[in-house]
C-alpha cells in the first residue's frame, strides 16, 4: 500500500479564541496516517470510537454518542490501556482522572476517511428534526465564540434536509444525528452525521448556506453527500462501481442542488 495520499490526516491547532483543537481530515487516503486501518474507499465498516479529551473540552466523532462513563477513568487494566495511558500523561502531563471519556457508534458502514474526530471547546445546541428527510436529532458544536453566528447559519439546515428528502429520500443514516462541528480549516468535509466545518465559513449571515442573493446553495453539498455515502454502499457493485457513480451523481445533481 502506498504512502498516506490526501489532506492533513490528523492535526493539532490552535482556535482564533487561544483554545486548542484536535481534528482529523483525511480524504482520500490520510485515515492510515493517524489510525491503523484498511485505507481503501470501498472498503467500509462499522466503528465504535472512544475520545478521552481533557476536562473542559469535547471528544465528536461519528453517528450516536453512547452512554457516557459517569467516573474519569482511574486505572488502566489491560497492558494496551496501561501504554497508552503512560504515553498520554506522559505527553500532556496530565493524570488519567484529567481526561473525560466520549464514546459514538457509527453503525452504518463508512469508509476509512469518513471516519471522524473532533476535539475543541464547544458548546452544543440544535433541535429535533422532523421531515421528509425522517426523523432524528440534529447536533451542532461550535465554539462559544461564535455560537450566536452559527445559529443563524445553520438555522436553514431543516429547509435542505426537506428538500433532499424530497429529491433523494429519507436520510440515510436513520436514527442518528446530523449537524456541524467546527474546526481549524478553510473548508469543510461530509464526514457523516458529524460535518465538520470550518471557523472561517461562520458568518453569521449564512452566506455560504444562501449566498449573497439569499438562495440556498453550498449547505447542499454537504447533507447530499452524506446521504450518498450510504447509498453508494448499498450497491451491488459498491467498490470503484460506486465511487463512479458517486462521482456522476455530484457533478449531474450538485449544481442543480446548489440552484434550488
Amino acid at each position: 500500500m502506498c504512502e498516506p495520499h490526501g489532506l492533513f490526516g490528523f492535526q493539532f491547532q490552535q482556535n482564533d479564541f487561544g483554545q486548542p483543537v484536535a481534528a482529523s481530515l483525511s480524504e482520500p487516503w490520510s485515515a492510515r496516517s493517524w489510525w491503523p486501518c484498511k485505507d481503501l474507499p470501498e472498503d467500509k465498516a462499522t466503528v465504535t470510537v472512544t475520545v478521552y479529551a481533557p476536562i473542559g473540552l469535547m471528544g465528536i466523532s461519528n453517528g450516536t454518542q453512547q452512554v457516557v462513563a459517569k467516573e474519569r477513568p482511574q486505572s488502566a487494566d489491560s497492558p494496551a490501556e496501561q501504554w497508552l495511558w503512560s504515553y498520554v500523561t506522559a505527553r500532556s502531563g496530565k493524570a488519567m482522572e484529567m481526561f473525560a471519556p466520549y464514546v459514538w457508534r457509527e453503525a452504518v458502514p463508512v469508509s476509512t476517511y469518513h471516519i471522524s474526530v473532533a476535539v475543541a471547546d464547544y458548546t452544543e445546541f440544535g433541535e429535533y428534526y422532523t421531515g421528509s428527510a425522517g426523523a432524528f436529532p440534529i447536533r451542532h458544536f461550535v465554539y462559544p465564540q461564535l455560537e450566536a453566528a452559527a445559529r443563524e447559519d445553520f438555522a436553514v439546515l431543516p429547509e435542505m434536509l426537506d428538500f433532499c428528502g424530497d429529491v433523494l429520500g429519507g436520510y440515510a443514516f436513520s436514527g442518528e444525528k446530523y449537524g456541524m462541528a467546527l474546526f481549524e480549516w478553510d473548508g469543510a468535509m461530509e464526514h457523516p452525521t458529524a460535518v465538520t466545518w470550518g471557523d472561517v465559513l461562520v458568518t453569521g449571515i449564512a452566506i455560504y448556506f444562501r449566498g449573497v442573493d439569499n438562495q440556498t446553495r453550498m449547505g447542499y453539498f454537504f447533507i447530499f453527500n452524506t446521504a450518498v455515502t450510504a447509498v453508494a454502499d448499498n450497491t451491488a457493485d459498491h467498490a470503484m462501481g460506486a465511487l463512479d457513480k458517486l462521482c456522476v451523481l455530484q457533478e449531474d445533481l450538485l449544481p442543480y442542488l446548489q440552484r434550488r
